[in-house]
């Protein structure tokens, strides 16, 4: 009798702990709250591969402060002091993902002390508040209730929160700091001898008007440094001048003695020399991706020149120091350089680059390189595609393609992905769909941004994985419970497939749905059908792309062969 109520109790338990995880995982606070009212202990859950208590969850969580005061009048003010794995408390998650309001509550609760307390990377609650992208109410709370000496504190990067609010917030969260603390934050450098200026050029959406503001108040952080650094880079740039006209004095005396021996040798001899020469030509019109230095390329305005955004970052146009124009895609790293997790993700993720630098492809995007910079940025280069992407052609034409040219598209989809999947190792994509698909002036289809950056953007300050954009294209087999994405070639074909819906309909496919019912959708309901004015081959091919069992759907190579590819 004992041991079957043991057992109950357990059973009971589990499912406690699994709809917790469920209205956690698909971000639904309504549905959370009655479970936190009637929970019997503060659950440790795994959810989207972040193991920690229920109140760090909520405190992560858009919309759910009715959950956080639930979970306070259950367990007592403790719940808000525990920590997770990386040595915060959900005082510092609520700081850097939600606004003022979540403050107050925790300063009725616990009283100021709480936000002095360090997590992760010795930083309190000012530095995560700083790093809150989506409001600066919240440092602008902790300025009022703590005084301006919060905005000083170091973190272990000798960074504070004047430098990330530089880095990561608006022109209003930087004047905030200029009120509290005058133009001597403009003297405040970190560990490494980083001005708070420097932080600004990494603040990729407001940066540049960060620093035209630094410049209206007549703020010169560290001038005299920054004077010598201009003076050794003009004397650089001197030293190479020289070598370049020595350079070229002794390519002109080189032609010069080559033209004499011409004229001396057989006209056979010659014409191969000539074709030697145009060779060499050619070779110099392929992208060098051994270039020491570039800059970014402005507009009549001085702007940087933005050419694309996503979720991981902004891709800007380049000139490297070989005069040529790239692709560079800057991912911020917010700072966290000395995190092991992180750096662990980037270099996974530079070992994937590494990898893709090797491919050529017509129909693959050229990857070049890649830089890590000391102020917490990853370049990512490319080469610089000249078109749009078949999402952005939609919207711009205000209606779908017709079948003949998905069938175009997808011939040479299909001939990309294949070439990927047959690489030694496979090669995955992991984010097809149109937005991540170009077409090129020329006609021609380019598959870029690989599902690259984003095992770092799910490391970064301990943030979940956003899937908003991508989830609609995700196969069934990658909605678990435990949270981890399982990618095969199998899920790139589906994504290839909801592509196909893309094109022909200009929607995503279930994009009626909210998106965290998308994995219940897929899994337990038939895919979305195509038009009815599609041939009964591209029906045929749709549904030999989103076949529910793995083993059962089609690769790539019999993609190819199939009847609606080979149709005129």
């Amino acid at each position: 009798m004992l041991a079957s109520t043991g057992m109950q109790k357990k059973k009971t338990e589990l499912m406690e702990a699994l709809s917790v995880s469920i209205a956690l995982h698909v971000r639904e606070p309504d549905r959370l709250l009655p479970l936190c009212c009637n929970m019997d202990s503060m659950l440790q859950l795994t959810v989207r591969n972040r193991k920690q208590t229920v109140a760090h969850h909520v405190a992560q969580l858009p919309g759910g402060l009715c959950c956080l005061e639930a979970l306070i009048e259950k367990f007592g003010p403790d719940c808000l002091t525990c920590v997770n794995e990386y040595q915060n408390t959900p005082v510092h998650l609520a700081a850097m993902h939600q606004d003022e309001s979540w403050l107050e509550l925790i300063h009725r609760t616990l009283g100021p002390d709480c936000f002095k307390q360090p997590g992760q990377l010795k930083r309190t609650a000012a530095h995560w508040a700083a790093m809150n992208e989506a409001s600066s109410s919240s440092l602008r709370f902790l300025v009022e209730k703590l005084g301006p000496a919060c905005l000083l504190d170091r973190d272990s990067d000798g960074a504070t929160p004047a430098h990330l609010a530089a880095q990561n917030q608006d022109l209003d969260s930087f004047r905030l700091v200029v009120d509290s603390l005058g133009v001597s934050a403009f003297d405040l450098l970190d560990a490494d001898g980083n001005s708070v200026a420097d932080y600004m050029e990494q603040n990729v959406q407001h940066g540049s008007r960060l620093l035209k503001f630094v410049a209206e108040l007549g703020g010169r952080p560290n001038g005299e440094e920054k004077d010598q650094e201009q003076k050794i880079q003009e004397q650089e740039i001197q030293e190479q001048e020289q070598k370049t006209q020595e350079q070229e004095q002794k390519t002109q005396e080189q032609e010069q003695k080559t033209q004499e021996q011409e004229q001396n040798e057989q006209p056979q001899e010659s014409q191969n020399k000539r074709q030697s020469v145009e060779n060499c030509l050619l070779t110099r019109l392929t992208l060098d991706s051994n270039f020491s230095s570039w800059q970014f390329v402005r507009d009549d305005d001085g702007c940087k020149q933005q050419i694309g955004s996503g979720g991981f970052g902004k891709v800007y146009k380049a000139l490297t120091d070989k005069n040529q124009t790239v692709a560079v895609k800057i991912i911020k790293l917010a700072g966290a350089m000395t995190s092991k997790k992180l750096n662990k993700a980037v270099e996974k993720e530079c070992a994937e680059i590494a990898v893709l630098r090797k491919l050529e492809h017509p129909n693959i995007l050229k990857f070049l390189k890649y830089e890590r910079t000391k102020q917490g940025k990853l370049c990512i280069f490319t080469e610089l595609i000249s078109g749009n992407s078949l999402s952005g052609l939609m919207q711009q034409q205000q209606k779908p393609f017709a079948e003949k040219a998905v069938r175009d598209f997808s011939q040479q989809i299909c001939t990309a992905l294949n070439f990927l999947h047959t690489r030694k190792p496979t090669i995955l994509h992991r984010d097809i769909k149109g937005s991540n698909i170009m077409l090129t002036h020329k006609g021609r289809i380019k598959l870029i941004d690989f599902g690259l950056v984003k095992e770092i953007t799910n490391t970064i300050t301990d943030s979940t994985p956003h899937l908003c954009g991508t989830v609609f294209f995700m196969a069934c087999e990658l909605f678990t419970d435990t949270g981890k994405l399982m990618y095969s070639p199998k899920t790139d074909v589906w994504a290839f497939g909801c592509t196909v819906y893309e094109l022909l309909t200009g929607k995503f496919p279930n994009g009626e749905f909210p998106w965290h019912m998308i994995g219940h959708r897929v899994r337990q309901h038939d895919m979305p059908q195509l038009p009815a004015k599609t041939s009964d081959s591209l029906r045929d091919f749709y549904q030999r792309c989103i076949e529910k069992e793995p083993s059962r759907r089609a690769d790539t190579e019999e993609l190819l062969s199939h009847e609606f590819m080979r149709k005129p």
